[in-house]
């Protein structure tokens, strides 16, 4: 029988809760070490990470950019966790809104080009602008 438990990782500047499934009779003693696993493997950045997205995904809705799911994973590498880890925020905000910029400007043109009609591009022009 799978029980869920939730796992509260408290990290500086945020807390990330996560849900974790076990099954069987040592469930609550599974849920507890891999608490314990998690905990040792999610470290601060994740917390700025998340008010960062937080932040940049407002900023692109109200810019009216239109960026797919696969493509916010993408921009979330490992390069940009080191600066956040070195408490480079910035410099991972900067980044961030960088990649984002480019993959709307991808998912624009593959837009555009799927609603060619007698070589005519269909796609809307937009100014993509960010607050500092």
């Amino acid at each position: 029988m799978a029980q869920s438990f939730p796992v509260s990782l408290d990290l500086p500047g945020g807390h990330l809760p996560v849900h974790v499934s076990v099954s069987g009779g040592s469930s609550p003693v599974l849920a507890q070490l891999l608490q314990q696993r998690i905990q040792a493997a999610i470290g601060p950045e994740y917390g700025a990470l998340a008010d960062l997205l937080d932040q940049v995904q407002d900023e692109a809705r109200e810019a009216g950019l239109s960026i797919p799911p696969t493509a916010w994973q993408a921009v979330c590498d490992d390069h940009l966790l080191d600066l956040l880890r070195t408490d480079h925020v910035a410099e991972g905000l900067h980044l961030l809104r960088t990649r984002v910029v480019s993959a709307a400007l991808q998912n624009m043109r593959v837009t555009a080009r799927l609603q060619l009609d007698d070589d005519t591009i269909a796609a809307p022009e937009r100014e993509l602008v960010f607050a500092a």
